[in-house]
């Protein structure tokens, strides 16, 4: 409410109805935004460039929230002159950003249904050997969901089933 103390309006524009064809209006605004940005009233917003060995620097500022305008990752240096040059090849160092242990057992819960043989192939893939997947329903669709892991890696397959009504007791250990 303070702002409207100051003497301040608020416009609201649909833009999407602006783009729809046919529309006037919409010729209307496109000829005031150039007309604005020829005689400098519309201004680009304010840019914050960070050079490419710089992300983790760039991350952090946006995260704080303070600030306005675009941020920037400046990859390679502008092109000088109006001949555009074909890009040579730039190779960045790159860090997996996940990676798992072949001596370490991942569990997941749920691991038999179709999210849960996902993520195991997805561990896999990164390194894990050692999976324990747990079911309350045991694998649905037979052999297709075990055949979506065994083409990566050998399967040990041991199936356990507790009835709830039995209760727990010290001879299953």
């Amino acid at each position: 409410m303070a702002l409207f103390l100051k003497n301040v309006a608020f416009h609201g524009i649909l833009l999407d109805a602006l783009f729809e064809e046919g529309n006037k209006e919409w010729e209307e605004v496109s000829q005031l935004l150039e007309e604005g940005i020829l005689g400098g009233v519309v201004l680009p917003l304010k840019t914050t460039v960070f050079q490419r060995d710089e992300v983790e620097q760039a991350f952090r500022y946006m995260a704080q929230g303070k600030h306005i305008g675009k941020i920037v990752l400046q990859i390679r240096s502008e092109e000088k002159g109006s001949a555009v040059q074909p890009a040579s090849c730039l190779v960045l160092p790159a860090i997996c950003r996940t990676y798992c242990l072949p001596s370490h057992s991942y569990i997941i819960t749920g691991g038999l249904g179709g999210f849960g043989l996902e993520l195991a192939q997805w561990l896999i893939e990164r390194g894990a050997c050692k999976l324990v997947l747990t079911s309350r329903s045991g694998i649905r669709k037979g052999k297709t969901q075990q055949r979506k892991l065994s083409h990566r890696c050998s399967v040990e397959h041991k199936g356990f089933y507790c009835k709830p009504e039995m209760g727990f007791s010290e001879s299953w250990l």
